[in-house]
């Protein structure tokens, strides 16, 4: 048992999915779906489920030793392995199930060896850029043609940068954001505390 104090109210993954952040996504996929799914999807799917459970319980410490990120590391490898296995089955045409996030996994163990434990950090990049692509959708009656769009123009601005890398600064919308002399509203300059900026 949980108590309620350490979790908000998830909302019902059936009939609100639309509102789950990557909070919600992360604690049901790391406390409930072990108990939800038992039962329900059947092997080798389930045992594959719980190995990502760990993977993930084991990113989320908050520090790691060196003989934990070794295991990390070959868990990872057989967790892709077994994707492969269970879902591309090394046919073409399911091709469609080698998303860029699991792709992602095989790079995880760089990442942490780079940056640290991600526990305080993928959680963010993830809110932020899924927030991003949210708020960008304002039509009703295309929300997901309108997705659509906004993500191929993104990608259209990455590219363009990589082919020309001159034109970086012109393309570059977060030019003010860049200037890191520059005070945010988020701030406060305070000289008594040595020429301190505190958020």
């Amino acid at each position: 048992m949980i108590p309620a104090s350490f979790v908000h109210s998830i909302p019902n993954i059936k009939a609100d999915f639309h509102s789950f952040t990557a909070n919600d996504n992360a604690f049901w996929l790391t406390w409930l779906v072990l108990y939800l799914l038992a039962g329900c999807l059947s092997e080798p799917y389930y045992s594959h489920m719980l190995d990502l459970i760990k993977i993930i319980k084991v990113c989320t410490g908050f520090s790691m030793t060196r003989a934990e990120l070794k295991a990390l590391g070959t868990d990872l490898y057989n967790w892709c392995l077994d994707y492969e296995d269970h879902y591309f089955q090394h046919n073409p045409k399911h091709l469609s199930v080698m998303t860029l996030a699991s792709h992602r996994l095989d790079h995880l163990l760089d990442d942490i060896n780079n940056t640290g434990p991600p526990a305080a950090l993928w959680e963010f990049v993830t809110e932020w850029s899924m927030g991003e692509v949210a708020r960008s959708v304002t039509s009703c009656v295309y929300p997901f043609a309108q997705l659509a769009n906004t993500l191929l123009q993104q990608e259209q601005l990455k590219v363009m940068q990589m082919w020309y890398p001159d034109l970086s600064k012109e393309l570059d919308y977060s030019g003010g954001r860049c200037n890191w002399s520059r005070i945010s509203s988020a701030e406060k300059y305070f000289p008594e505390i040595n020429n301190q900026i505190i958020l």
